[in-house]
């Protein structure tokens, strides 16, 4: 299958958005760049500092992130 150049700047922004990391919140969690659904913790690393990492995956079926299995890194943030 090809995509058209459009999908595929599409495909690579939500690829770049995953890798990069999206905010995550201790109430709301963090949300899939590409279809918006909460995602699944899969690996919590320790505090620096006030910064979290976490890794995450979309369960999502029909999300192209899903299907690459392209993690998606989130970081929280002390607020206190």
């Amino acid at each position: 299958m090809q995509l058209n150049p459009a999908a595929m700047a599409l495909v690579v922004q939500y690829v770049s958005a995953a890798q990069g990391g999206v905010d995550y919140s201790a109430r709301y969690g963090a949300r899939c760049p590409a279809c918006g659904q909460r995602t699944r913790i899969y690996r919590t690393m320790p505090w620096d500092g006030d910064l979290r990492v976490r890794y995450h995956k979309c369960e999502h079926q029909g999300c192209i992130v899903n299907a690459l299995g392209t993690s998606i890194k989130s970081i929280e943030v002390d607020r206190g």
